[in-house]
């Protein structure tokens, strides 16, 4: 599951396209959203493997972001955080559930080129290895 803020959609769905073409299972709202959003949520977290999250201050601001997060949390779902704005130290629930996790920044350089995106690409899959394949 991909769990970010519209402000980085663009960036988001460039992960995607590139999970899916390795193979994975991905869930986005933009292809799998319907009937209730809370439920399409809720479904959406309980049935994933791994939760990614793109961490940023729009979404930190966001309700529904934050009760995916919260939700995937309490769940005790694998949570992968992908760091979308360079230099964010996110406060509050969010720097609590981010802990001290290892993100992988898609911001700045590694956005630059394809052989850059490419290269996080292939380290957020070796943390995800055959979860979500």
């Amino acid at each position: 599951m991909l769990s970010y803020n519209w402000d980085h959609q663009s960036v988001i769905k460039r992960v995607n396209s590139a999970l899916q073409s390795r193979g994975y299972t991905v869930w986005i709202d933009i292809e799998k959203m319907q009937g209730s959003t809370v439920e399409a949520m809720a479904d959406a977290v309980e049935d994933a493997a791994v939760v990614c999250y793109g961490i940023s201050n729009a979404y930190k601001e966001s309700t529904n972001c934050r009760m995916e997060a919260q939700y995937a949390h309490q769940q005790e779902k694998d949570m992968v955080p992908l760091m979308l704005e360079e230099g964010y130290r996110p406060k509050g629930w969010l720097g609590m559930i981010l802990g001290v996790r290892l993100w992988y920044g898609f911001y700045g350089s590694a956005l630059a080129s394809e052989g850059a995106f490419e290269r996080k690409m292939e380290e957020l899959c070796r943390e995800l290895g055959d979860r979500a394949k």
